[in-house]
């Protein structure tokens, strides 16, 4: 938990700022009154299946702009690696009709069919790619129609992600000196043409930065631009080992040039690496896109990170809050923090420039943990119900989040994505049940078949949130305003989802058990069979052993393709397995 902790550290204040005073966005406030809409510029960083909770948050947001569309303009989206993949979506659907059901989404449609299985082909596996990319072929058919045939005419965006360079390209400085460019700012601007019509897609060069800028060929008419703006997204989401790095063919323009100018037969190629290894929350690159948009006063930012929460990370085993005793243990500590402010560096860079602008920005918080946490970050790959749970509570958090402190609902009369025309009961069941479970509503949407399905989910999610809470120190960070985190600190047990068994006595964490084995203790306990990965019936043990089974398979198979150093390399990933997920050790509290 290096990250989320230091994320925390880094965020909180702006986060209790927000909470403790809504921002004031006079000049917003000013421009709504005037019945101008006001820009909204999103920002989505990295989180590996946690994208598929980013997914469900973008597409509330996204919807509401579309059914507001006098008041609000989502015109500006920035990523980085999975946020990368979802804001290149949210772009698509924001040119797109109001979408009422959830399932029919873009979002959804790009991140529920995706499985381990789908990923994992073993023949493809390679030493600097576990997963292939081609099982990406099945979803990108309703992403590649809406690009080409269904953007509306007149709509504008701008999308923007960061891409780390495989090699460093060398700008020369004084004539005497070159300097390392690690990472690449790529932006282009989409623009409907109407039903039937491709858009037509314009790269960006930024007038104010002093090297040569890389761009991709969008404007040559010779060129797939949709598998180009696909593969760019699949670049700064090409997490190193786990996918193969992306070769991109970019040209190197100076300020002043024609972008345009860029073709595929003057480009060259380069490979990338997921961009969050250097820019992580590219929230900067929004701002500059804004700025020269010149609609710096009339932009409120939405910054989305999912490992933020309105909860204290989950407490760290005695082995991972052990006094520092090898170098290794030293090493990695070090390499993380490294990786943690580097990522982070846009960020913080953009508080130092204008600290104006956090008068502007709202933070997403999630509510409540995802499932998707797990595995550092990949657990919702192995199961559809976790990535569907995740989704739906992204959802519920981007409503309640808005609901609560955004500018986005603070004007009346709003029309809200689930009471549009066309949203049904059915559609929108998991997003009630979660509502219900959390603020006390009405739960007979948790006897809906859509919901049914996750109950077990629903109920070991808030679980998890109380379990949490519950273990977390006194005087240490707490629950961030919310009220089931404090309930768990007063020794209240969680409520029980409609329709789910009785949480019984052993909810909470036992001594010395990691967040995983509790997952996957009370999933069990609540009946969930984790049939992806081949299992037929609930156990705390089978799961344990279907989920080590499937990560030792990629460790193998990794191992293969390293030759001399397969040894190691099977050392090394066995011995991250049995961190990530123990054999076995826990015990009943007695």
């Amino acid at each position: 938990m290096i990250r989320a902790a230091g994320l925390a550290a880094l965020l909180l204040p702006a986060i209790a700022a927000a909470q403790a005073e809504p921002e004031p966005l006079a000049e917003a406030e000013e421009a709504l009154a005037q019945g101008q809409a006001l820009h909204i510029a999103v920002t989505a960083s990295g989180g590996s299946s946690l994208g598929g909770y980013q997914a469900g948050w973008l597409y509330y947001v996204s919807e509401i702009g579309k059914l507001n569309p006098s008041r609000y303009d989502v015109d500006v989206l920035t990523g980085t690696s999975a946020g990368g993949i979802n804001t290149f979506v949210a772009s698509l659907s924001k040119c797109r009709p109001p979408q009422p059901d959830p399932r029919e989404s873009l979002f959804y449609k790009t991140w529920m069919p995706m499985g381990f299985e789908d990923l994992f082909v073993p023949e493809s596996t390679r030493a600097d790619g576990l997963l292939d990319r081609a099982g990406f072929d099945q979803v990108l058919g309703p992403l590649r129609t809406a690009f080409e045939t269904e953007l509306r005419a007149g709509c504008v965006v701008d999308w923007g992600v960061v891409a780390s360079r495989l090699e460093p390209r060398y700008v020369p400085l004084a004539g005497l000196y070159a300097t390392p460019i690690g990472y690449e700012r790529f932006v282009v601007r989409i623009e409907g043409q109407g039903e039937g019509q491709r858009p037509v897609v314009t790269p960006w060069v930024f007038d104010d930065v002093g090297y040569a800028q890389a761009v991709l060929p969008v404007s040559d008419p010779n060129v797939d631009t949709f598998a180009l703006l696909r593969d760019l997204a699949f670049a700064t989401s090409a997490f190193p080992v786990a996918f193969r790095p992306v070769e991109l063919p970019t040209c190197l323009v100076a300020s002043g040039e024609d972008p345009k100018a860029c073709t595929l037969a003057t480009s060259q190629p380069s490979k990338y690496v997921d961009g969050g290894l250097y820019d992580n929350a590219p929230i900067r690159l929004a701002y500059r896109v804004v700025r020269e948009n010149g609609f710096a006063n009339e932009t409120a930012y939405l910054y989305l990170d999912a490992y933020l929460g309105r909860f204290p990370g989950p407490p760290a085993t005695d082995e991972g809050s052990a006094e520092i005793t090898r170098t290794s243990s030293l090493l990695a500590k070090i390499a993380g923090g490294v990786l943690l402010v580097s990522g982070q560096r846009s960020l913080v860079t953009l508080l130092e420039e204008d600290p104006a602008v956090v008068e502007r920005m709202s933070i997403a918080t999630a509510f409540s943990p995802q499932m998707s946490r797990e595995l550092a970050g990949f657990f919702g790959l192995l199961q559809a119900e976790v990535r569907e749970y995740d989704f739906f509570l992204g959802m519920y958090s981007a409503h309640h989040e808005l609901r609560e402190r955004s500018v986005m609902y603070q004007r009346s009369h709003l029309v809200i994505p689930d009471e549009a025309d066309g949203a049904t009961a059915e559609a929108w069941a998991p997003f009630h049940c979660i509502e219900a479970t959390y603020e006390g509503t009405d739960p007979s949407a948790c006897e809906l078949a859509e919901a049914q399905r996750l109950v077990p989910m629903i109920q070991v999610g808030i679980e998890r949130l109380y379990a949490w809470c519950k273990a977390t120190p006194e005087g240490t960070l707490s629950g961030l305003g919310s009220s089931h985190c404090d309930a768990a600190r007063a020794g209240q047990p969680p409520p029980r989802v409609h329709g789910a068994n009785e949480p019984g006595d052993d909810w909470a964490l036992r001594p010395g058990e990691s967040s995983m084995e509790h997952t996957l203790r009370r999933l069990a306990w609540h009946g969930f069979v984790f049939t992806d990965l081949g299992e037929t019936e609930a156990s705390e043990k089978g799961s344990r052993r279907a989920v080590r089974r499937t990560l030792g398979r990629m460790v193998d198979q990794l191992a293969k393709q390293n030759g001399g150093q397969a040894l190691l390399v099977q050392i090394a990933g066995n011995q991250g397995i049995d961190q990530l997920v123990p054999p076995g050790r826990s015990k009943p509290v007695k």
